[in-house]
Parts: C-alpha cells; structure tokens; sequence
C-alpha cells in the first residue's frame, strides 16, 4: 500500500500513519507478504495514447489526467508529435522514482506550448524534488510564459 493511496482516502489516517510509514515492511512485512502471495496476474492489452486518440477520432483533448502510479513517462513517451497540439492541459501525478525527470518534463512542457506548468506536493504547496512523496504536475497551454525557474 502506498502513502499517497492511504492520503486520497482518508488524510487523517494517513497522518497518522506518517511517522511509521518509511518502516512499514519492518512493521508490516508478513502481513504484506501474505496479501501479495494471493496476487493474481491479468493479462490486458496495452495501448499508446497517439493509437487511442487515431482510434477514436479524438479532436480536443480538455484536460488529460495521468495517474499511473509511477508510469507517468511511458505514457507521456506515447504521445506522437503530432497529438500534442490537442491536449489543453494537464493533471499529472508523478511517483517518487520519478521526481528526478520533473525539472525535463517541465521545459518539454513548456516547449510543447503549456505556457503555464507548476509542481505541487500532494499535500498542497510546493513540492520538494528530494522527498519521496509523490508530486502533481499541472500544465495549461497558452497562459502566462517567463522562464523555466519561474514556472517551477
């Protein structure tokens, strides 16, 4: 179970949980070990977003929602050159592995025309690059500009 699962569902047990979360295998691990011996594999098919948006016929794309705990780039990788220009804005989670890639993701977003890209903890606020607390990126096309360090 991962924090951020624990804080959309209930944020004052999530702090309570806070302190002991780094220990969890430690604490929990035959527990955990236990729920993991019955997973079950399911074979499912994997698509790009370009193929999806070729296969619908998509036109305009308001707000793209990513939240895949933790394949954020694979998915954003899937977006052809050409789609781009259809997506509005931008929510995206972005797991902890795969915070070091954010300050890149938010220059490509800004080179793809998202004039206005922040970073928020999933707390609310700033986030800090460093902790391994999941992040949001937001971005909207066309709004504001200035540099990359003030958009951060």
């Amino acid at each position: 179970m991962r924090f951020a699962d624990i804080w959309r569902t209930n944020k004052a047990r999530a702090l309570l949980f806070l302190p002991a979360f780094p220990f969890r295998k430690r604490l929990y691990g035959r527990a955990f070990d236990r729920v993991l011996a019955n997973a079950v594999s399911i074979p499912c098919q994997v698509r790009t977003l370009s193929g999806t948006i070729r296969e619908q016929r998509v036109e305009r794309i308001n707000l793209l929602k990513i939240d895949v705990e933790g394949a954020e780039m694979e998915v954003l990788a899937g977006i052809e050159e050409c789609h781009w220009p259809l997506v509005r804005q931008i929510a995206m989670e972005v797991a902890p592995a795969n915070k070091r890639h954010v300050s890149a993701l938010l220059d490509q977003l800004h080179l793809l025309g998202f004039g206005h890209v922040t970073v928020e903890s999933m707390f609310g606020g700033t986030s800090n690059l460093d902790d391994a607390i999941s992040c949001t990126v937001y971005a909207v096309r066309g709004r504001g500009g200035g540099t990359a360090s003030q958009r951060r």
